[in-house]
């Protein structure tokens, strides 16, 4: 499922970077490794310089739950049940801090099995997720490669996926709820090791990237979509920064003709 804050404008489809489909259009190279992850978050980060191996593709940064993308795998589903019970705990302690910062807490400590590093692990997850991918295609095999070798760890345009180094979702015994705050380092035996991603962002862009920097016109690549964040002149009653930084770039059609 992909889910988006309200103030994201879409321009294109995204599923070429999320999944593979025997129906759609085909995977982007860069998203070969992606298009298989449980989790893939868009950052706040504006250096396109550090969305590469050297600086591990923004993932150690706070990641922005307005473009989210969970893919229905069990680690996923295990990530969003974590997520769920530490909001249910803030909102009844009537901790005001949002839900994104609930879902980075979640998310540390980030020790990570790097798959594009560690091709042991890259042949035992490929195999496990391309497995899943044709038992749900129903009989249409998506386009796809067939082993952990159709992948070229070896360019620097692919983007990693992370594996988590502990479980998530599982419960101690005879408890119910999960309480990510007295996890243990491995997490509770029985749980999931999600994988996760991150959106490239010149393609999945923030308000800054694509406002000010037009990150996407300097790398040359089409934008799937921008996140109206960095704006300001917002009240609280009405977005109208955010509104005018989208008419300028005539992206917001709801006016009438006058």
């Amino acid at each position: 499922a992909m889910v988006s804050d309200v103030d994201v404008v879409w321009l294109r489809p995204p599923w070429p970077l999320v999944r593979y489909s025997p129906a759609g259009p085909p995977v982007e190279p860069e998203a070969a490794l992606l298009a298989l992850a449980d989790v893939i978050l868009s950052v706040d980060q504006v250096q396109q310089y550090m969305d590469t191996d050297k600086h591990r593709w923004h993932v150690d940064s706070e990641l922005n739950t307005g473009i989210i993308f969970f893919r229905a795998t069990r680690p996923a589903l295990a990530v969003l049940d974590e997520w769920r019970h530490a909001m249910a705990d803030a909102i009844r302690a009537r901790n005001e801090n949002h839900d994104q910062f609930w879902l980075n807490q979640v998310l540390n400590p980030r020790r990570f099995v790097e798959m594009k590093k560690d091709a042991r692990a890259r042949r035992e997850w490929v195999g496990s997720a391309l497995a899943a991918q044709r038992n749900r295609s129903g009989g249409g095999l998506p386009r796809m490669p067939v082993e952990s070798a159709g992948f070229d760890a070896s360019s620097p345009q692919l983007r990693a996926a992370f594996q988590f180094e502990r479980r998530f979702g599982a419960t101690p015994a005879n408890e119910s709820g999960i309480d990510f705050k007295r996890r243990p380092p491995g997490g509770w035996p029985g749980g999931f090791r999600p994988v996760l991603g991150t959106f490239p962002i010149a393609r999945v862009s923030n308000g800054h990237t694509f406002f000010i920097q037009r990150l996407h016109e300097i790398v040359g690549v089409s934008p799937v979509c921008v996140h109206t964040t960095y704006q300001y002149g917002d009240a609280s009653s009405y977005a109208y920064g955010k509104r005018e930084r989208l008419r300028e770039a005539h992206l917001w059609l709801v006016d009438p003709p006058e």
